[in-house]
């Protein structure tokens, strides 16, 4: 019995170092000569992949035009990044609240754009929430590896570095509102 658990705690051990040497790892990428946090590889993987998705979404559907997707999808991101850097400007605020932009700017900006450019907006809308989605989960993945939004302390999980535990928690004024009522 107890060689088994000494068994058991090796392989529980063995995959703790796999996944902090893997974390680890995760923040040694260089691409261009240059280091590439985790969080935006991810993101621009996920954006590739969003891309793709939505091309044969639309190839699949007669009522969207997959220029007129790409032309709302990139004049979004063109507003988004300009409403990132006036929150930077004018309240000090670096992190993104993707949740909430993506109800306040991005969606209603896609809508908008879509229509214009002659995509009919249920559709539009359908492949949006679909590409939110995909989106999210592959910032989320990013966000794991690169140790910014890891949450509470518990007595299982990921015990980040110090240097990562230093960065700031996205949401965190949301979350001691929440805690407190």
């Amino acid at each position: 019995m107890n060689r088994l658990l000494n068994h058991k705690l090796a392989d529980s051990d063995l995959k703790t170092i796999t996944l902090e040497n893997f974390i680890r790892s995760s923040h040694n990428i260089h691409i261009f000569g240059r280091l590439y946090h985790p969080y935006h590889l991810a993101k621009d993987i996920g954006t590739i992949a969003l891309l793709v998705f939505s091309e044969w979404w639309v190839h699949n559907r007669s009522q969207l035009s997959f220029l007129a997707f790409v032309g709302a999808f990139l004049s979004m991101q063109t507003l988004y990044m300009i409403v990132r850097l006036l929150k930077y400007q004018i309240w000090g605020i670096a992190e993104r609240s993707y949740i909430q932009d993506a109800i306040l700017i991005l969606l209603p900006t896609y809508a908008l754009i879509s229509r214009a450019l002659g995509n009919a907006i249920a559709p539009s809308m359908d492949l949006a929430a679909l590409d939110l989605a995909l989106g999210v989960a592959f910032i989320r993945v990013g966000c794991f590896l690169g140790g910014c939004c890891y949450g509470r302390p518990a007595v299982w999980g990921v015990k980040y570095q110090e240097a990562q535990s230093t960065v700031a928690i996205q949401g965190l004024v949301w979350d001691k509102l929440i805690n407190q009522s």
